[in-house]
């Protein structure tokens, strides 16, 4: 019977440990019937590490991104994203803002 269920040390290390029982002595200890049920558990575990894998990939690519970003502005994220910084400049009250510029909606930049 295949089991079931999540490998306690993860599909990546319990996959390496079953190419090594597969590469020893001992898997000419089971029977032909067994053999096959170990290939298709075998089959389903390398998916799930291959899915493990792939996972940690992104996680790592996303941290990686974040502080890539962090870096290049040097500030930590406000949660403002430069598009809107860009477009709509900081206007504090009693103060007018310079249609003139791209993103101001004045019309100033039609052609």
């Amino acid at each position: 019977q295949i089991p079931s269920g999540r490998p306690e040390e993860g599909a990546l290390a319990h996959f390496e440990k079953l190419r090594q029982f597969a590469s020893g002595d001992a898997l000419g200890l089971l029977e032909p019937n067994e053999v096959e049920i170990f290939k298709v558990y075998m089959r389903q575990v390398a998916e799930k590490a291959q899915q493990e894998l792939k996972l940690q990939r992104l996680q790592q690519a996303a941290e990686q991104a974040q502080a890539g970003q962090q870096a290049s502005s040097g500030q930590p994220e406000t949660g403002e994203s430069a598009e809107s910084i860009q477009q709509n400049p900081p206007v504090n009250p009693n103060e007018l803002l310079d249609e003139s510029l791209p993103g101001a909606g004045g019309g100033g930049n039609a052609q």
